[in-house]
């Protein structure tokens, strides 16, 4: 599954009703579509090195 976020210099982005916030990987907003974070970037386009990132996701079974 390949999943975008945005990136700045300090950190992923996540998305809140009333603007944002900088977090850690795990609690970043993520989306399906690239299109989505493309018009995200407008509420944040003055942090630093903001930037868009593409993650894969891959689910595999291991022993347990």
């Amino acid at each position: 599954m390949i999943l975008y976020a945005l990136k700045c210099a300090e950190g992923y982005i996540r998305f809140k009703e009333d603007g944002y916030t900088l977090v850690g990987l795990n609690k970043a907003s993520v989306y399906e579509d690239i299109e989505s974070i493309k018009a995200l970037a407008q509420k944040a386009r003055e942090l630093p090195g903001l930037h868009g990132v593409e993650m894969t996701l891959i689910e595999r079974e291991i022993s347990l």
